[in-house]
């Protein structure tokens, strides 16, 4: 039997080959389907089973496929054709068959006369040599028209993980979210929380509700208690310090009798309080502290019960605990509160004064500008060459008014997927709501709303309508500054400059000689240097550097040190500073200069 031409090469071609065997046998099976076969391949020598099951079941399938088509052609073909037009050929070809299976039961029934007869066990054979399975086989290979059933295939397992792309808002069980409490929320909180406790006069609630920006009740809840553990620790030390005195004084005018083993603590109290305090160097220094308290409540000073600072807690209580509580919002990852603050920044004093009364203040008294009707500034940008420190203007900024700080770098909320990146200008916001007063801070905006034009993507300006949209859009953006920084002003689209976006536009330049030596002596100011002339000298060379900016004068200390290594010095001195000027060279060229002071007339 040949193969069909798609079963004449390759894994198909030998499974077809191993079917025609198997049918060939004396001991061939009925019914041939797909287990049978996998299972005679799985017993034999074949190199096919080495093969995936899968593969080879479809092998299996499509060669036994081929052979029950090829049975029904024939068998259909020589029903149509007349017996009398079949050719004499074919007539000759049948009896040459006939003679040669005659020729072949011949020569077994004189192999088998030379053995034992059969058992009743074994298989009947008539005239031919055939077997009656065999024999059935054929009738029912003839006669049957049904495909063998094909088995299942392995399916993979269902995943149990849970999905990753979806929230509980998608299945409509959320409609409600409940944001972040604001600071009279807070400060509410805090009065109920410590309203059945000893307080303090000086206890502002107001000022601890500014304090704790991103604090949810779990957060408030916490740092009432370990204020008030603090006040528990600071009333044990005062009550350790008054009886230790109150023990000294004792001893010196009190004599010591020894007391008898029956004493009892009515007949003898003042000879046992007298005892106990004697006897406290030869105690553990546990129960020496107890004994101590307990001398001092048998004490005629009874002031513990008084509503003075010594037992009630005080405003020097709640900022003692307040840095040992972490609000969830930034252990949740939503936001952070930097920790560069103005004095890790030279020079840009201009700069400085304009963030301050652009968003500092607004945040630290938000009264002054809702009793004067005056809306704080929506957002600031700050463009000029790099390494001028517009990224450390922000965390400053975020450190100066207490304010939690999201950064957000431009290209990493830029996702293939449609709609993934409109999803990641959104959250961003949403984190910023959860952690109000916030500051958000857009480095490289310039790639993340280019201007729209036609060569622009629309995937492109559907991000830029999101971000525009949040900016100014109908939802509230109460306690959201942003503050975004850029090398390109001129690549941003002309919508996100305009007042109520980012209005505010301020450079920040190269710094100047004077302001070269406050960014050098700030940097200098954390190296072991040796002695205030070296200082002086070092910062002094910063004049002499043109055109370097603070990232190229970081450099330069850094070269510097490197030299110093090298030579194994304990301390930086100048001749490593001069010595690392000669390979440390400005990186803004002068053409850089130019544009941005064309920018800076046209802004």
């Amino acid at each position: 039997m040949v193969p069909r031409t798609y079963l004449r090469q390759g894994l198909d071609r030998d499974v077809h080959q191993v079917i025609t065997r198997l049918l060939e046998r004396d001991d061939a099976p009925e019914v041939l389907t797909v287990n049978i076969v996998y299972e005679h391949i799985r017993r034999s020598n074949s190199s096919l089973k080495r093969k995936g099951k899968p593969l080879l079941e479809d092998s299996i399938e499509k060669a036994l496929s081929s052979i029950q088509a090829d049975q029904e052609g024939e068998d259909s073909e020589l029903d149509d054709v007349p017996q009398d037009d079949i050719p004499i050929s074919e007539e000759r070809d049948a009896s040459n068959a006939m003679n040669r299976s005659i020729m072949k039961s011949m020569k077994k029934r004189a192999a088998q006369e030379s053995t034992p007869k059969e058992t009743a066990g074994t298989p009947a054979r008539d005239v031919n040599g055939d077997t009656q399975s065999k024999k059935r086989k054929e009738a029912t290979s003839d006669t049957s028209k049904e495909r063998p059933v094909k088995k299942p295939r392995w399916k993979e397992a269902p995943s149990t993980e849970p999905p990753t792309h979806v929230t509980l808002a998608d299945f409509g069980g959320v409609e409600n979210f409940i944001e972040a409490f604001k600071e009279n929320i807070r400060q509410q909180i805090l009065k109920a929380q410590t309203r059945n406790s000893q307080l303090s006069a000086d206890i502002d609630f107001a000022v601890l509700a500014k304090m704790t920006p991103g604090f949810v009740g779990a957060d408030l809840e916490s740092l009432v208690f370990k204020a008030g553990a603090a006040f528990i620790a600071r009333h044990l030390n005062t009550l350790d310090t008054m009886a230790s005195h109150e023990t000294s004084a004792e001893i010196s005018t009190t004599a010591i009798t020894p007391m008898p083993d029956d004493t009892s603590d009515i007949d003898m109290e003042g000879t046992l309080v007298t005892s106990r305090s004697a006897h406290l160097e030869n105690v553990p220094e546990s129960v020496a502290i107890f004994r101590k308290l307990d001398h001092f409540l048998l004490s005629e000073d009874q002031n513990i019960l008084d509503t003075s600072s010594t037992s009630a807690i005080t405003m020097a209580d709640f900022l003692a605990a307040l840095p040992d509580v972490q609000p969830s919002a930034k252990r949740e990852g939503f936001a952070t509160v930097p920790e560069t603050t103005w004095a890790n920044i030279g020079a840009l004093t201009h700069v400085r004064t304009q963030l301050q009364e652009c968003i500092v203040e607004p945040i630290k008294h938000p009264q002054r500008y809702e009793h004067l009707g005056i809306a704080a500034p929506a957002g600031v940008l700050l463009w000029g060459p790099p390494g001028c420190g517009k990224t450390l203007l922000a965390k400053a900024v975020a450190n100066e008014s207490k304010a939690n700080f999201i950064s957000v770098k431009g290209p990493e909320l830029l996702n293939k997927y449609v709609g993934e990146s409109e999803r990641a200008v959104r959250q961003v916001f949403f984190r910023a709501r959860s952690s109000t007063p916030c500051v958000i801070f857009f480095d490289e905006l310039d790639a993340l709303v280019p201007k729209r034009d036609a060569a622009l993507s629309e995937a492109s300006s559907r991000v830029v309508n999101t971000l525009l949209t949040e900016l100014d859009g109908l939802g509230g953006r109460e306690g959201i500054y942003v503050i975004a920084a850029t090398n390109r002003p001129d690549t941003i689209d002309p919508a996100m400059l305009r007042p109520g976006r980012l209005g505010k536009h301020l450079f920040v330049g190269l710094p100047g000689p004077e302001e070269r030596v406050e960014i050098l002596r700030t940097i200098v100011a954390s190296k072991p240097v040796r002695g205030a002339g070296q200082l002086e000298a070092m910062v002094a060379l910063a004049r002499e550097c043109d055109k370097f900016s603070g990232a190229d004068l970081t450099n330069l200390v850094y070269e510097a040190a490197l030299i110093a290594a090298k030579s194994d010095a304990k301390f930086l001195e100048l001749d490593h500073m001069v010595e690392a000027r000669k390979g440390v060279k400005p990186s803004v060229g002068q053409n850089d200069l130019r544009d941005y002071g064309e920018w800076n007339e046209r802004l």
